[in-house]
């Protein structure tokens, strides 16, 4: 993300949010399409890392979804479980990655 440095008159480049990992053995968390900042899972836990690879969910995080949408999995195509809306597509997650993970 770009910031001014109002003391230097210079444009600065602040660090990213977020680490992108391939780590296919890990249990990943869910965090909602919605949220601004993608650091804190449905299930409560905080993470700096985006792992796309995993094979698992955390199971904490897929019982909070269920039980704000028990037709979450059902429905295509799949809804926001906060606000009922269409999430994303794969391609807008993807760049919602980069940009989360860029300078």
């Amino acid at each position: 993300m770009l910031g001014e440095d109002p003391s230097q008159g210079a444009v600065t480049v602040d660090e990213p949010t977020k680490v992108l990992i391939s780590r296919p053995e890990e249990v990943t968390h869910l965090v909602c399409c919605r949220d601004e900042v993608w650091r804190v899972a449905f299930c409560g836990a905080e993470s700096h890392e985006i792992n796309m690879a995993a094979e698992r969910l955390c199971a904490m995080c897929v019982e909070v979804v269920l039980r704000v949408d028990p037709r979450f999995y059902e429905r295509q195509p799949i809804l926001c479980a906060k606000d009922r809306l269409p999430c994303p597509t794969e391609h807008e997650v993807n760049l919602r990655v980069i940009d989360e993970i860029g300078p």
